[in-house]
C-alpha cells in the first residue's frame, strides 16, 4: 500500500538564479584557465539526460546542443533544440518553441537543430580553445574533429587553428561535487520519499512472496510522492541473492528464514537518493543473522562519524573495514590479526567493495576521489553514501547457520559546517525498529 500519511512538500524544481550562477561559475573558471574558449555539450539521445548538460541548461530534451562562447569581456549562450513538428506534436504533445525556451531559461540564442550545421563553423571560428568531451558521442566526435581539421587547413585564409581541447568534465564534475542549497533541497526530498518507500517495502516483506512484489511497493510510493521513478535498478535480494552485489532479476520466491536485502531509492528532479536496508523474511532475525547485522550496523555508525570536513572517503572506508574484519574474526569466519587480514585482503571473500561513493545527479556521482596523490578531503556541501556490508555464501567450511546471509546498510550523508546530516535516517535501521515493523 502507498502511505500518504506523511505530508511532504516537494521543493520547486527550477530556479533561474541557480542556473545562471552555475554558468557564470563555469565562465569564470574557463577565463582563469585559458582566457577565452568555446564550450560544446551534447545531450544524449537516450531517455535519461546527460547530467552535465542538464546541470547547465535544465533541459532534458534528447539530442539538444549547448554552447557557451567566452571571450575576455563577454560570454554568450546558445541552445539548439528539436525542430517543431506538427505530426510529432499530434502523437506526443505540444513542443516548446525556440522563443519559449529562450524566454524561460534566458539563453542568449535558441535555435533549431536543423540550423546547427550552418552555425557551428561560425561559432568555432573565433576560438583557439575548445572545451569538449571526446568519447560522449561518436557522431559529435566526428563533427567537432572535422571542424578542428577545417580550421587547421584554412590557416592560409587567415583562420587560427585550435590550440588546445580541454575536457570540460574535469571542470563541471568538480563544480557538481559541492551541492548548492537548491541542490540539497532536491536531494533531501528524494531521500525523504525514498526513506518512506523503503520503509513500506520492508514492512511488506514476508517469506513465500515474490521479490518483485517488494519492488512494486517501492514504485507505488515513488510515484505517489512525485518522484520520477527509481534512481537506479533496484536490488531485492533474498536468500542467496542477498549475497549478489548487483542482483537485478528480483523474481524469486523469498525463502523461509532468509534475509532480504533491499537496495533501492528514487529520483527527484534528476537528483538521486541511494538507500539499503536488510530485513528478516520471518519477522525476526535468527541469532546468526542478528550477529552479522550488528557488525555491519556498528561499522556503518562508526564510518558515518568520519563523514565531516577534512576527512575522506578512504577514512570512513578504513574505519568500517576494521570493525567488519574484527567482527568476522569473532564469528571465527576469519583467522589472524586484523592488520594481517587487511594486508592479505582475505576479508574480500565477505566484503569486496568500498564503503561509499559520491551522490548527486548520478547515483555514482562525478568528482575526483584523489587530488595530488592524496585522498580528497570533504567539504561542506558534499554528499556521500555510507554502505558497508558482509556477504556470506553457502560454502564448505562455513557453519550452516551463516549460509546465504547478505547484510548491507546504506545511508546518504551530507557534509555540513558542523559535522554531517543523515538525509535518510528516517528509514528504520535498528534491529528493534525493523522487527517492530511487522
Amino acid at each position: 500500500m502507498v502511505n500518504l500519511k506523511n505530508k511532504l512538500s516537494p521543493p520547486a524544481q527550477f530556479d533561474l538564479a541557480e542556473l545562471k550562477n552555475r554558468r557564470q561559475q563555469l565562465i569564470n573558471i574557463i577565463r582563469k584557465n585559458s582566457g577565452t574558449g568555446l564550450l560544446l555539450l551534447f545531450n544524449t539521445e537516450n531517455a535519461r539526460f546527460n547530467s552535465n548538460f542538464y546541470y547547465l541548461t535544465n533541459i532534458t530534451q534528447p539530442s539538444s546542443i549547448f554552447l557557451l562562447s567566452i571571450d575576455k569581456k563577454k560570454a554568450k549562450s546558445f541552445l539548439f533544440i528539436t525542430d517543431k513538428d506538427k505530426t510529432k506534436e499530434l502523437w506526443e504533445g505540444e513542443m516548446l518553441t525556440a522563443e519559449d525556451v529562450k524566454k524561460k531559461y534566458k539563453f542568449d540564442w535558441v535555435l533549431y537543430l536543423s540550423e546547427f550545421n550552418n552555425e557551428i563553423t561560425k561559432l568555432i571560428r573565433p576560438h583557439k580553445y575548445l572545451y569538449f568531451n571526446f568519447g560522449d558521442s561518436s557522431k559529435f566526435d566526428r563533427l567537432v574533429n572535422s571542424e578542428i581539421i577545417k580550421k587547421r587547413d584554412q590557416q592560409r585564409q587567415g583562420e587560427i587553428p585550435i590550440q588546445a581541447v580541454f575536457d570540460s568534465r574535469v571542470i563541471i564534475d568538480q563544480m557538481r561535487q559541492i551541492k548548492s542549497n537548491f541542490e540539497i533541497e532536491q536531494m533531501q526530498y528524494a531521500c525523504e520519499v525514498s526513506a518512506i518507500a523503503i520503509t513500506e517495502a520492508m514492512r511488506s516483506v514476508t517469506s513465500g512472496i515474490n521479490e518483485r512484489a517488494i519492488m512494486g511497493v517501492l514504485y507505488q510510493n515513488y510515484f505517489a510522492y512525485g518522484l520520477a521513478g527509481p534512481s537506479y535498478p533496484p536490488i531485492i535480494g533474498s536468500g542467496k541473492n542477498s549475497c549478489v552485489l548487483h542482483y537485478s532479476a528480483n523474481n524469486q520466491k523469498i525463502p523461509k528464514n532468509s534475509v532480504v536485502l533491499i537496495d533501492a531509492a528514487g529520483e527527484y528532479n534528476g537528483y538521486c537518493a541511494d538507500i539499503t536496508r536488510t530485513v528478516p523474511a520471518n519477522k525476526k532475525f535468527t541469532p546468526a543473522q542478528k550477529a552479522v547485522y550488528e557488525i555491519v550496523l556498528k561499522a556503518q555508525r562508526q564510518a558515518i562519524t568520519y563523514v565531516k570536513k577534512n576527512r575522506s572517503i578512504e577514512d570512513y572506508h578504513q574505519a568500517a573495514l576494521k570493525i567488519i574484519v574484527e567482527g568476522l574474526r569473532q564469528l571465527k569466519l576469519l583467522k589472524g590479526s586484523v592488520d594481517k587480514i587487511i594486508d592479505k585482503g582475505s576479508y574480500k571473500k565477505f566484503y569486496m567493495h568500498k564503503a561509499g561513493h559520491f551522490l548527486g545527479l548520478d547515483t555514482h556521482d562525478v568528482g575526483i576521489y584523489r587530488e595530488n596523490d592524496k585522498w580528497l578531503k570533504f567539504k561542506p556541501g558534499m554528499i556521500v553514501t555510507v554502505e558497508p556490508g558482509i556477504y556470506i555464501r553457502a560454502e564448505q567450511g562455513i557453519p550452516k547457520e551463516f549460509h546465504n546471509i547478505g547484510i548491507r546498510l546504506e545511508d546518504d550523508i551530507l557534509v555540513t559546517n558542523k559535522g554531517n546530516q543523515n538525509l535518510t535516517a528516517s528509514a528504520p535501521i535498528e534491529i528493534a525498529e525493523i522487527e517492530a515493523l511487522y
